[in-house]
C-alpha cells in the first residue's frame, strides 16, 4: 500500500476514484479528490461517465495504477467501466506508473487500459522494471 507514505509530502494532491482510499488518505491528513461516479460494488471503484470526465480535466504530474493482469504488450482489465477510468488517467498524465503483483504477470483481460510500452515504469514487489 502506497498511501501510508504520502503523509509527508509538501503540496500533495491525490485524486482517486477509490471511496475507501479517500477515507484512508484523510485519516491519514493527505489533501484528496475524490471522482465521483457510479460505484462498482465488487471493485468499490467510482466509474461511468462522470468520473471519466473528472479526471480527463486533469494534467497530473504522476499516475500510479493498477489492474488484473499484464503481459509482454498490454495492461489490462477484466471491467470496461475500470479500464476507461485508468486510460483517461494515463492519457493526462505526465508520467504513468503500473504498479502489480508478480502473480498478474502474463495474465491478460479483455479490456486493454494501455500498451506496456506507454508507462514510464512498472514496479512490482521487487522494484521497478
Amino acid at each position: 500500500l502506497m498511501y501510508p507514505h504520502l503523509r509527508n509530502i509538501p503540496d500533495l494532491t491525490v485524486i482517486t476514484n477509490s471511496p475507501r482510499l479517500c477515507v484512508a488518505l484523510a485519516e491519514s491528513h493527505v489533501h484528496n479528490l475524490c471522482t465521483g461516479g457510479e460505484m462498482l460494488s465488487l471493485a468499490q471503484a467510482l466509474t461511468g461517465s462522470d468520473a471519466q470526465r473528472f479526471v480527463s480535466g486533469i494534467r497530473a504530474h504522476a499516475v500510479f495504477f493498477s489492474s488484473r493482469g499484464i503481459d509482454a504488450e498490454n495492461i489490462t482489465d477484466s471491467s470496461r467501466a475500470e479500464r476507461d477510468i485508468k486510460q483517461a488517467m494515463v492519457e493526462n498524465a505526465v508520467k504513468s506508473y503500473f504498479i502489480f503483483d508478480t502473480a498478474k504477470e502474463g495474465q491478460m483481460f479483455p479490456y486493454v487500459v494501455c500498451p506496456r510500452s506507454r508507462v514510464t515504469a512498472v514496479i512490482d514487489e521487487n522494484g521497478i522494471r
